[in-house]
């Protein structure tokens, strides 16, 4: 689907601000044109998951607002982005431009070329969760890969994504270090690249895949696929408290009682940092889904042993169900982790079904504004 103009001139700019010209031929234009159809196709995407995320209106989308730089916490020498709700491009250190092979001086960093630049796997979730922490304060840990726009090998990244405000004022940070070594390194081990290193459980691709593979299965017999979204509470509390090998014992610990709690034909996957998936496939109704639920709770909740002193756990728990929930594999991990959410905001230990979530308000553009009025009606001008 061909861009508009607008959409056009805004791609331009922002490959020029990664000194890419369109205008003129590239050492390699075959590279060149792939590069252009993929951001272009990114720009659609992403364009539409933000008019999602922000009640139907994308017209900030080709607007260059003015905006201040977020300090950053880390040093200007580590690698670090932050963002604002309303850019249209990721405010970037030295040691980030260096780490993705950036031209020297290169401090931005558009958001539809770091979308482009991301595997098909990670982009649309990097999306949600980047959505996650603008409209709430929020931290969220987790890897992904990343191909440099310029072309050179696939890249694993490490990255701590945290947010200190909510709505206009939203305001993310994040941390970047590379552990493309640490990946190959495990993924050269024997069957290693469906396995999460630290806790045995399955790695997120695997589940990732696990669950697509359940719900097209699911489509064809008519049968229906139950997903929970699991988060120990206050782990990043305990991780900073007693360190990080105590806190690795602990998810081994979680990771344990969890596989032992489930049944045989079930799936359970670490997600990222303290957060788990367990894919349930047939599954009888949403109180089926709900009793496995306070099950997994209860195991977690007996005191583990670390050694000088017990410690005390409770999950939280997010439940959504395919197809009730969800269209498409990626719509049911959105939808349990909008149960997650909805339950850590409620308190420790609870339990949310994403169907019994209110509906959001549904959103008309203003006529003549191009705004919208999230209350479903028409507001004058």
């Amino acid at each position: 689907m061909p861009l508009p103009t607008e959409a056009s001139t805004t791609l331009a700019r922002q490959l020029r601000q990664l000194h890419l010209q369109p205008d003129q031929a590239p050492p390699d234009p075959q590279q060149w044109l792939d590069l252009i159809d993929t951001v272009g196709r990114t720009y659609e995407d992403f364009e539409r998951q933000i008019a999602l995320a922000t009640q139907g209106d994308p017209a900030w989308a080709d607007t260059v607002r003015e905006v201040q730089e977020v300090a950053a916490k880390a040093p200007t020498d580590a690698a670090a982005w932050s963002w604002r709700l309303g850019d249209e491009a990721l405010q970037i250190c030295a040691g980030l431009a260096h780490l993705l092979h950036l031209p020297p001086g290169t401090r931005e960093l558009p958001l539809t070329v770091w979308l482009a630049c991301l595997d098909d796997s990670d982009r649309e979730l990097q999306c949600e969760y980047l959505m996650q922490a603008a409209q709430q304060p929020r931290r969220i840990v987790g890897q992904l890969r990343y191909t440099p726009a310029a072309g050179g090998e696939q890249r694993w990244l490490h990255y701590e994504l945290q947010s200190e405000a909510a709505g206009e004022d939203a305001a993310v940070r994040c941390q970047v270090r590379d552990i493309t070594e640490r990946m190959l390194a495990e993924q050269s081990q024997p069957g290693s690249g469906d396995q999460d290193a630290l806790t045995g459980l399955h790695s997120r691709a695997r589940l990732l895949n696990l669950a697509a593979t359940a719900r097209a299965r699911a489509e064809h017999d008519g049968s229906r696929v139950g997903l929970l979204h699991l988060n120990v509470d206050g782990f990043h509390r305990l991780n900073e408290q007693h360190g990080r090998e105590i806190g690795d014992r602990l998810l081994c610990g979680v990771a344990q009682r969890l596989r032992s709690s489930v049944r045989l034909g079930d799936q359970i996957g670490r997600l990222a940092g303290d957060e788990f998936l367990l894919l349930v496939h047939p599954v009888e109704s949403v109180q089926h889904l709900e009793a496995i639920a306070y099950k997994l709770q209860a195991a977690v909740a007996v005191p583990m042993d670390i050694g000088h002193e017990s410690v005390g756990l409770s999950l939280s728990v997010g439940v959504a169900m395919y197809p009730q929930d969800a269209a498409s594999t990626l719509d049911l991990v959105r939808a349990a982790g909008r149960a997650l959410q909805a339950a850590r905001q409620r308190g420790r230990g609870r339990c949310v079904i994403h169907e019994l979530l209110p509906t959001p308000p549904r959103t008309l553009k203003r006529p003549g504004t191009g705004r919208t009025d999230a209350t479903g009606g028409t507001t004058s001008a």
